[in-house]
């Protein structure tokens, strides 16, 4: 089983290796691959069945199906194993005095009698959920689902836990990999557009023009550069009346960071109003100030998600309260979604962060060559000055004497004018 995981390099295609491997060997109804997303809700991204039972795969749940401290338990505990949903739980018998045990860890621990009737709702009569944990975070689960009771012995589940974490170090690996192409490939291309920037004179109209050479760097459809208070645009962009806010967003939003939305329309309505065709923008600083920006802008993909049922919470009130309350119905809820665009990956954040320190490094250079330019037009005027001052001291003094002299001249003329009158 692991040399199969090892052999396999592409995500999509190890998952179906997982679940195919792991139904093989411990022979459960249904056993699925599930991810988290970013906001906790889950998809079933693979799936081994029996084939009289209804496919799961590509369906979404809300993450109020594992509520938040489901997940840190998750996170800990590597397996979690249900025989029976029917069972009765067995009370801890505890010495007076001590403090209650911590059975956090225990595989066969009781679990939430909401979880008990979650699963009855499904049909489902015995479970089993083994954590994938990356990089200390809980990425996602395989979970296993059998439609009678079944319980793994304490050996079977050694062997399903040392697969699992095997498993999580190939999607390290595939993860890593694929980030290091990324950064390869953000690197080449950043390098390629800026190789003549040392030379440039004009640093803000270069990259100016350099404006579609940037727009393969990250999948987008449109991208534009603010930078010294001028907009250039490439493929969709935001128009000219609304140009000034999309500058007022980055500057209020991202400021000197990376910021991005795959549905600006939800905070920001005016943007429908304006730009019906921009669903979502990552917007990237280029100065240590926040002063200059590049905008990469998103089409809306209008798309169908199918839920495991409704994925609303729903709650009854008894003596102790209003209580969440399991679904009863698991059938396909469809829900069309709108005004959003591909969602941006960690991979194109990655890229982003690229460009951004790129072009940080340009623009300082760029300033700095501006400012000693600067420094040294400033020193030669002053220079200038300081010699035309002299020149012009040189011949006010001159002048000076020769008026004098000629004053000198002028009177002694007329002495001798007077003396000759006189004789």
């Amino acid at each position: 089983m692991m040399d199969r995981v090892r052999k396999t390099t592409d995500i999509t295609r190890l998952f179906d290796v997982v679940t195919m491997l792991m139904r093989g060997l411990l022979d459960y109804d249904r056993v699925m691959v599930y991810r988290f997303a970013d906001d906790w809700s889950g998809k079933v991204v693979s799936e081994a069945r029996a084939l009289s039972l209804e496919s799961f795969l590509g369906q979404h749940f809300p993450s109020a199906d594992i509520p938040a401290q489901a997940r840190e338990l998750y996170r800990r505990s590597p397996i979690r194993m249900i025989g029976d949903v029917g069972y009765t739980p067995v009370p801890m018998v505890e010495t007076e005095g001590l403090s209650a045990l911590d059975m956090s860890l225990g595989q066969l621990r009781s679990v939430s009698p909401i979880h008990c009737e979650y699963l009855t709702n499904m049909g489902v009569r015995a479970s089993m959920s083994i954590s994938i944990v990356i990089d200390g975070a809980l990425w996602g689960m395989i979970a296993c689902h059998h439609y009678s009771p079944r319980i793994l012995p304490i050996a079977e589940r050694a062997v399903v836990q040392m697969f699992s974490e095997f498993f999580a170090l190939q999607i390290i690996v595939i993860l890593k990999t694929t980030r290091l192409q990324v950064a390869e490939r953000t690197h080449g291309l950043i390098e390629s557009v800026l190789r003549n920037a040392a030379s440039v004179s004009d640093m803000p109209a270069y990259l100016r023009g350099q404006i579609s050479r940037l727009a393969p760097l990250i999948q987008s459809d449109g991208i534009a550069i603010w930078i010294d208070n001028e907009w250039t645009g490439h493929g969709i962009s935001a128009p000219k009346d609304v140009q000034d806010q999309f500058v007022e967003l980055a500057l209020k939003k991202a400021g000197t960071q990376i910021w991005q939305s795959d549905h600006l329309v939800e905070d920001h309505p005016w943007i429908a109003a304006h730009t019906a065709h921009v669903a979502g923008v990552l917007i990237i600083p280029i100065s240590p100030q926040p002063q200059n920006y590049v905008f990469l802008f998103r089409r809306e993909i209008v798309q169908t998600i199918n839920w495991g049922g409704d994925p609303q919470k729903t709650y009854e009130h008894g003596p102790h309260g209003p209580r969440l309350t399991p679904r009863q119905s698991f059938a396909i809820w469809k829900e069309q979604v709108h005004e959003r665009c591909l969602p941006w990956s960690s991979f194109d954040i990655e890229a982003a962060a690229q460009l951004r320190s790129a072009l940080i490094e340009v623009m300082g250079v760029y300033h700095q060559q501006q400012l000693s330019e600067r420094a040294d037009a400033d020193l030669r005027q002053r220079m200038l000055n300081e010699e035309l001052n002299h020149r012009v001291k040189n011949i006010l003094a001159v002048v000076q004497s020769l008026i004098g002299r000629l004053w000198i001249g002028t009177g002694r003329s007329r002495t001798m004018s007077r003396s000759c009158a006189g004789g």
